[in-house]
């Protein structure tokens, strides 16, 4: 059905932009792959690190507590998680944030952005024992003028972008989706193009934030890379798909696959202004804040799961597992 929707589409304007078709594929309210099901682990189509084990969401909560105590301890403040998937990163976090800093868990405002009515569900069940949260369909909707602490895990990669072919004398040419034999493809498909990824979603949302979070703090952990000062907009075509944990073509499997970029992080730090802005590996991040001392301590209250929590360390630790393809940008406004 989503595939005819789309086919409509391109035979009405001749062709879609690549962020149309995203947004189609990922965020239709009816067929739309995010609101439809659940992706998660190993019975979905792909695993998060909330999910791979409860160490990641304890850890984080340690930043979320040295964060808020950085911000004075304010009494109240907006503790928001973007796109929550299951609800496992809140739980964990709030959990140890109840058991090591009840005061930072007390003054905690949890509020969860979600566009989807399905993982919505999810997350309530999830969280059923926490009688403070409240979920909202957008940024729009929190009042950032308070103290805020906002965390985004894998949310920025699934931002519906566009692509243009940079051309030998600056000019852009927008790379799009047509029909050919029935099929989809893309309007030019050059490998050798030099692409630049432009998401409008994202530089809107990254803008709001920026703009109206007074005093707080930002965290975005995603799979992505950083120009090392080249140009910030040229990432190259990151475009991919996802199903039953492999890759798979972009354009086959319409609401059933998911679909990301990577995210360019030296661009993200240019829209949030560069100021008080950290992006270091996620194995960086999560070592200085002592994951691997908690991890022998878990393995020492539960020797039974031994195997389990050293491969959990491994895929969230090892340079080229998440440690070293994920990266953390965090941004402090004081």
């Amino acid at each position: 059905m989503l595939k005819e929707l789309l086919k409509n589409k391109i035979k009405q304007q001749n062709s879609i932009s690549i962020s149309e078709y995203m947004e189609t594929c990922l965020y239709h309210t009816k067929y739309g792959y995010y609101m439809t099901r659940d992706p998660f682990g190993k019975d979905g189509d792909f695993t998060t690190a909330p999910e791979i084990t409860q160490l990641y969401g304890e850890i984080l909560a340690l930043w979320v507590v040295a964060t808020w105590q950085k911000l004075g301890s304010p009494a109240s403040f907006n503790f928001i998680e973007c796109g929550a998937g299951r609800g496992t990163l809140m739980r964990d976090m709030l959990r140890t944030l109840k058991k090591i800093a009840y005061e930072c868990f007390n003054s905690a405002e949890v509020k969860l952005v979600e566009i989807s009515p399905f993982l919505q569900n999810i997350q309530e069940q999830t969280l059923n024992k926490y009688n403070k949260i409240i979920w909202h369909k957008n940024i729009q909707q929190i009042d950032l003028s308070k103290p805020t602490i906002l965390i985004a895990n894998e949310l920025l990669d699934a931002f519906p972008v566009n692509q243009f072919i940079k051309n030998n004398d600056g000019t852009l040419t927008e790379k799009r989706i047509t029909i050919k034999n029935d099929k989809f493809c893309f309007t030019c498909d050059d490998e050798d193009c030099n692409i630049i990824e432009k998401s409008p979603i994202m530089d809107e949302f990254l803008s709001h934030i920026n703009k109206n979070i007074k005093q707080g703090a930002v965290l975005f952990i995603d799979y992505g890379f950083t120009d090392d000062g080249k140009d910030t907009e040229t990432s190259g075509d990151t475009l991919q798909a996802i199903k039953n944990h492999k890759f798979v073509d972009v354009l086959t499997h319409c609401g059933n696959a998911d679909i990301t970029t990577h995210v360019n992080f030296s661009y993200v730090a240019k829209l949030l202004g560069d100021e008080n802005i950290s992006i270091v590996p996620m194995a960086t991040f999560l070592i200085a804040l002592g994951l691997p001392v908690r991890a022998i301590t878990l393995i020492e209250k539960q020797p039974a799961k031994k195997e389990e929590i050293e491969q959990a360390v491994y895929r969230l630790l090892n340079a080229n597992e998440m440690g070293g393809l994920f990266k953390v940008l965090t941004k402090i406004y004081l």
